[in-house]
């Protein structure tokens, strides 16, 4: 059998006088500690329970604070299969290991995620490790000093996808271009996909409030029908981006929101 390391790629190393044990040119090594993780991060997990009195559908999206040496604290917004509870406390302890991985365990639901801090240690990607939770969660550093209604300003894109229990199977998918004033109002355009109804470019206005202690806000946009869209979300990235979940009972749906 041939095999999958071609006798061409053994050449190349002995010409560049590596050996298959050594980095190779632009390798780096990471040696992390649970330092690494303090401070402010949002955070979004979601997935799917497969038993127990929530299965079905899942997210949230909050802040959480690491202290830099293995516990943390936080709050989320959370949809258990259309439930929503906020704020949701999530406190725990954590631990990483010199080559970057992580492990979190949350003490309210006693859940455990695992994962690597990356992008020179800004984000994490971790999974859930149980068998009746097929789950993700993705934490994106704060990374700002201080919080007021002017970190939420200017032109937006916000993207979202999820499931909307009310309706047997439905999906939901939503994109709009929103620009928040920095004083609490909010108003733009946006397009969706109800369990395949398309509506686009429909017009919002609404109004937005944000957590100075954290970094989270909340917002409430009417369409010009009549419909009304709650969300709760963090910023992140020095106030560039942001995630959010939708608030109103019947939806699981998360998403993400980008300056231009």
């Amino acid at each position: 059998m041939q095999s999958c390391v071609s006798s061409q790629v053994f050449i190349a190393a002995a010409l560049l006088g590596l050996s298959f044990g050594q980095l190779l040119p632009g390798q780096t090594t990471n040696s992390c500690s649970p330092k690494d993780m303090q401070g402010g991060w949002a955070a979004q997990p979601q997935g799917f329970f497969t038993a127990g009195p929530v299965a079905g559908p899942f997210g949230a999206t909050g802040t959480e604070v690491f202290d830099g040496v293995g516990r943390f604290d936080g709050k989320a917004s959370s949809s258990f299969n259309g439930q929503i509870i906020f704020p949701f406390g999530a406190d725990g302890s954590y631990t990483v290991t010199p080559d970057c991985r992580i492990t979190i365990f949350e003490e309210t639901l006693r859940i455990t995620f695992q994962g690597w801090l990356v992008n020179n240690n800004t984000e994490a990607v971790l999974y859930e490790p149980d068998p009746t939770s097929i789950a993700v969660v993705l934490l994106r550093r704060q990374n700002i000093a201080t919080c007021d209604l002017t970190n939420l300003k200017g032109t937006w894109v916000l993207s979202a996808s999820g499931f909307n229990i009310v309706v047997p199977d439905g999906r939901f998918a939503w994109n709009a271009r929103l620009v928040f004033d920095g004083l609490g109002r909010v108003a733009g355009i946006a397009s969706k996909s109800d369990n395949g109804v398309i509506t686009g470019d429909g017009k919002y206005s609404g109004v937005y409030t944000l957590n100075a202690s954290d970094c989270s806000f909340k917002m409430k946009l009417t369409d010009d029908t009549g419909l009304t869209l709650g969300f709760c979300g963090s910023l992140f990235d020095n106030s560039r981006q942001l995630l959010f979940i939708s608030n109103d009972p019947g939806q699981v749906v998360t998403g993400f929101g980008k300056t231009p």
